[in-house]
């Protein structure tokens, strides 16, 4: 490509954590090399675009609205003019445009505008939403959204496959990667009658972050050690109808890596309850610390839990209780350790923005990257599909 490239990243949040997070370390690496990054972004969640300015580098922004006014629902739909009219006016000062969230996703898409590299940074499998039937909208926009013809960058072998099977897109596979400080930072396992369980609900509170069964094994758990603690990772506040339990439970919130370094060290263990997980960051990241670390086989977490590093189980309450019963064994906590950290080194930043540079030039692609249209890489990922029906109750873990 002779043109310079301008890239310009679009995003409907500008929390420090997840997807923007990703974006924002991307963009400083790109900048350093002397390719032009850009940010717009449409904040729908209430908070002020002067708190993001303290932490994207101004240079790197070009527009921040926020749309604070009407329900949830209202905002998004407001969001998605709001972006509509930006793409219309600037997308042709950009050769490449990254399109971070779904909602972004829909204002391209019927934005009119016409552009030959836009790409969909695809993060999680869809629209939290898109199953609740009280959404009803929503759910009409994920199912014709999942299958148009515009190039995706899927962040696991499981969206990769997913898409594949969905649509006619071109499809590019970037693993994500995890903050060196993960890998840097002390942790020990500790040897102790009480236990630290430290989990999260994100930013979003609806069933497929999983907390009510979260909440409901850790009860079941406690008729049989009521030795332990919870400490839930939230970035919204959670009713307090929702965490009633005969345990004691910590609410807090973690705004960057440090946040979350300083949380996860209080653990004993790790528990994931998600059912949809583009790639897994929280979990990836616990484990990249040594944290002994459980989640439910769900999207990206089956590239890296590989059975030695972590404990994977079937969506229920049974085979997570059962292998948290077996969690209260120093020497299982231990052995489970001693595997984890190594498993992550390679997810590192260098790797995911090389491979995103030759995305952008349109290169075969190499290293880790993957090319979708591998039949037996497909193959593998559609028969893995219930995978999770055939485990017994313990799952597969470094415990079998």
């Amino acid at each position: 490509m002779n043109e310079k490239p301008r890239v310009l990243f679009v995003t409907g949040t500008l929390v420090k954590r997840g997807g923007p997070y990703v974006i924002s370390r991307i963009m400083e690496k790109l900048h350093k090399e002397g390719i032009e990054t850009k940010l717009a972004a449409c904040y729908l969640q209430g908070s002020s675009a002067s708190e993001a300015e303290e932490w994207w580098p101004e240079k790197n922004i070009d527009w921040i609205t926020v749309v604070t006014t009407g329900d949830s629902t209202m905002r998004q739909i407001a969001g998605i003019e709001e972006v509509k009219k930006y793409l219309r006016i600037h997308a042709h000062e950009y050769t490449h445009i990254i399109l971070d969230s779904w909602n972004v996703f829909h204002a391209w898409i019927t934005s009119g505008v016409s552009h030959s590299n836009v790409f969909h940074l695809m993060q999680s499998e869809g629209p939290f939403e898109a199953e609740d039937p009280s959404v009803v909208w929503k759910a009409e926009l994920y199912n014709v959204l999942a299958t148009l013809p515009a190039s995706r960058i899927v962040v696991s072998r499981y969206l990769a496959a997913v898409q594949k099977r969905r649509s006619e897109a071109s499809v590019y596979y970037m693993p994500l990667f995890i903050d060196k400080a993960f890998f840097e930072a002390e942790y020990f396992v500790k040897d102790r009658e009480h236990l630290t369980v430290v989990s999260t609900s994100g930013d979003f509170l609806g069933r497929e972050k999983g907390l009510d069964v979260l909440i409901e094994t850790l009860t079941e758990w406690h008729a049989h050690f009521p030795r332990f603690s919870l400490t839930l990772v939230s970035s919204r506040e959670i009713p307090e109808d929702r965490l009633k339990a005969p345990f004691p439970i910590t609410v807090c919130s973690a705004k960057d890596p440090a946040d979350s370094i300083r949380i996860l060290q209080t653990a004993d263990v790790a528990v994931f309850t998600s059912t949809n997980e583009g790639w897994g960051l929280c979990n990836a990241e616990a484990i990249a610390l040594g944290i002994p670390t459980i989640a439910l086989y769900a999207g990206g977490n089956q590239d890296f839990m590989l059975g030695s590093n972590a404990v994977l189980v079937s969506n229920g309450t049974g085979s997570l209780l059962s292998t948290l019963i077996s969690m209260q064994d120093y020497a299982t906590r231990q052995m489970i350790h001693m595997n984890a950290r190594e498993s992550m080194r390679h997810y590192q930043i260098d790797e995911t923005v090389r491979i995103f540079k030759e995305i952008l030039q349109i290169k075969q692609l190499g290293g880790n990257s993957v090319s979708v249209e591998d039949e037996n890489f497909v193959k593998t990922f559609g028969e893995n599909d219930n995978q999770e029906d055939e485990e017994d109750e313990t799952g597969r873990s470094a415990l079998d």
